[in-house]
C-alpha cells in the first residue's frame, strides 16, 4: 500500500511541474524549423517568464495538470472536462479581443490566431501529459 502512495505522489508531482518542458518541447516542436529558436533541450530547460501573448499561461498550466490528475486519480474523469471548459471560457473573451488598437487587420488576425494555437497547443500539452501520468499511477497499482 505504501509503494502506492508513493509511486502516486511521485507521478503527480512530475505531472504538475514536469508538465512544463513537455508543453515548451511541443510549441517548439509546432514552430516552423526557420523560425525554432535554438534547439529542443534548449527549449525544455527555458526558464522564460514571458508566457507570450496569453500571459498567466504558466501557472494556469500548473493547476490545470493539477485538477487533471487529481480528478483522473480520484476516478472522477468528468473533471478533465469542466477544467477544459473553465479554461476555455475564462479565456475566450481574452482570445477574441487580443489586437490591439491601432493595428491593421491583417495583423491583428494573425496575432489573434497565433494566440488560438498557443492556447489550444498548450491547453492538448498539457492534458495529454497529466492524464498519461495518471494512467500510468493508476497502472502501477497493479504491479504490487
Amino acid at each position: 500500500m505504501l509503494i502506492h502512495v508513493l509511486v502516486t505522489l511521485a507521478l503527480a508531482v512530475l505531472a504538475v511541474p514536469g508538465g512544463a518542458p513537455v508543453v515548451r518541447a511541443v510549441f517548439w516542436a509546432a514552430t516552423p524549423a526557420a523560425d525554432r529558436p535554438g534547439s529542443l533541450w534548449t527549449a525544455m530547460r527555458s526558464r522564460q517568464t514571458d508566457d507570450g501573448i496569453l500571459r498567466g499561461g504558466r501557472w494556469i498550466g500548473y493547476l490545470e495538470r493539477l485538477g487533471i490528475t487529481a480528478s483522473l486519480l480520484a476516478g472522477q474523469p468528468g473533471g478533465v472536462a469542466v477544467i477544459a471548459g473553465v479554461k476555455t471560457l475564462a479565456r475566450y473573451a481574452e482570445l477574441h479581443s487580443l489586437p490591439a488598437p491601432g493595428t491593421d487587420a491583417g495583423q491583428a488576425r494573425r496575432q489573434s490566431q497565433a494566440a488560438i494555437e498557443q492556447f489550444i497547443i498548450g491547453t492538448m500539452a498539457s492534458m495529454v501529459w497529466a492524464g498519461l501520468l495518471a494512467l500510468l499511477s493508476v497502472r502501477s497499482w497493479g504491479l504490487w
